[in-house]
């Protein structure tokens, strides 16, 4: 018998670190109250359950319209997951931005036309000679989102923090190219980082947990070495998380899905009336059924932050929180970027590795 080839090995690999993560235990009312991502105050498991279940969720694919050559793989299966769980974020961006539910999952679908499919965010990776069926890393995808917001030149900007959070980026982007409202275009505010060599150092534990209560959280995705998740709230020290390592078909257009399929507005955001109708199955596939949680000690250093900052105000609730942080966080926070801090031109920034960008702290 032959030897096996790279594609099923990396399928292999993918599925026992998805096992490997979902053995952590179940969200449990004994356990106390679960807070989600945007939210200072717990709420209970049967709310976090319903809350999950208004988020978008996105997974492997197959049979979709070839990848640019020289993959032309239709599947992204086993090598995919850290582009499935950043368009989960972006989304949830999209929806914390006021965009309909349908329309917004039009967005991600898998086809070189929507303006932030698989077939698009592989094409803006910033290492040209990478293949798109390799797996990508945190700052990579953080990077192929910003390059796509920036493309669909809609009224959400985008900002990649690599290099520390600092309030001069945001405003830049929120007063850059298009049609501010008011002077200001809300912002997608991406902070990849990494805490620690191997493993999460526990120092920043407690900063995580807090960063997620910020009203302008959008959680942040990462997960165990090359399995990426996206981590939505937390109880205790057991981390929630939407997972994309389960491979449906592709779909091809939600916006002609059966007329019984209805959707609602309420709590925070458009979500999808499950009691009122049986959804179509083309879209009852973004939607997650499963609570699946795993321990803040089992993370891989390597993660994203996302931020969601709807206006000027919400940058400086977002900015005192921030500065008001006991824990260390692993990133600097300032005012403006000093210039020693500065690549010296967006080329060679695009140009560096994961791990020359990333600051080891």
């Amino acid at each position: 018998m032959g030897a096996a080839s790279p594609a099923f090995n990396r399928v292999v690999s993918g599925l026992r670190s998805y096992f490997r993560v979902g053995q952590a235990a179940d969200l449990d009312d004994a356990d106390g109250g679960v807070v989600m991502m945007g939210a200072a105050g717990a709420v209970a498991v049967a709310d976090a359950r319903a809350r999950v279940q208004d988020l978008i969720w996105l997974t492997y694919r197959r049979g979709f319209p070839p990848l640019p050559p020289p993959s032309r793989t239709t599947s992204d299966a086993g090598w995919g997951c850290m582009i499935r769980t950043g368009q989960m974020m972006l989304a949830h961006a999209l929806q914390r931005h006021g965009a309909d539910r349908r329309r917004v999952i039009g967005l991600f679908l898998d086809t070189p036309a929507a303006p932030f499919s698989i077939h698009r965010l592989v094409d803006a990776c910033p290492d040209k000679q990478k293949a798109p069926d390799q797996w990508f890393g945190p700052l990579e995808v953080c990077r192929m989102m910003h390059a796509c917001c920036r493309a669909a030149q809609g009224d959400l900007a985008s900002v990649v923090c690599s290099d520390g959070l600092f309030r001069s980026d945001v405003e830049e982007a929120a007063r850059g190219e298009g049609e501010p409202h008011d002077g200001w275009r809300p912002v997608v505010v991406l902070v990849p980082l990494r805490l620690g060599l191997d493993d999460l150092n526990p120092i920043y534990m407690e900063s995580l947990l807090q960063m997620m209560t910020l009203p302008q959280s959008l959680g942040f995705i990462g997960g165990r070495p090359r399995s990426s998740l996206y981590f939505v709230g937390f109880q205790g020290r057991k981390l929630l998380y939407l997972d994309p390592h389960t491979i449906h078909d592709h779909v091809g257009d939600v916006t002609s899905a059966d007329e019984n399929v209805r959707f609602s507005t309420g709590g925070g955001g458009v979500a999808c009336a499950d009691d009122a109708c049986v959804p179509h199955p083309q879209v009852s596939t973004f939607c997650c059924r499963e609570c699946r949680t795993m321990m803040i000690d089992q993370l891989d250093p390597c993660l994203a932050l996302g931020f969601y900052v709807a206006s000027a105000d919400s940058l400086d609730d977002m900015w005192r929180r921030l500065q008001g942080m006991k824990s260390p966080t692993g990133f600097d926070i300032g005012d403006r970027a000093p210039v020693w801090h500065r690549p010296a031109s967006d080329t060679q920034a695009e140009q560096e590795t994961d791990d020359d960008d990333f600051v080891l702290l």
